[in-house]
């Protein structure tokens, strides 16, 4: 299964927050997502944040956070909840 990751937080796109536990504010807050990376691989899934591939690849997107219209890539399109890309 290829997982796409959507974060608020522009510092995690590029797949970083699967490898970088530190965050911009000098905590490891980014510890579980590392490690929810890791697990996957181990289980034979792919993860990647929603920025590196198209978003048809994926076959679920998961919100790390509630995307809102500041989000890149979400928008409401007739009452339900549609990813685009541009």
């Amino acid at each position: 299964m290829y997982l796409g990751f959507h974060n608020f937080y522009t510092s995690y796109n590029g797949n970083r927050m699967f490898m970088d536990p530190p965050s911009p504010i000098g905590d490891d807050l980014a510890c579980p997502t590392v490690y929810r990376g890791q697990q996957s691989r181990k289980m034979s899934h792919q993860c990647a944040t929603i920025d590196t591939d198209e978003l048809d690849k994926f076959d679920a997107i998961v919100s790390s956070d509630h995307p809102n219209i500041f989000s890149i890539g979400y928008i409401m399109v007739a009452g339900e909840s549609s990813w685009v890309t541009s």
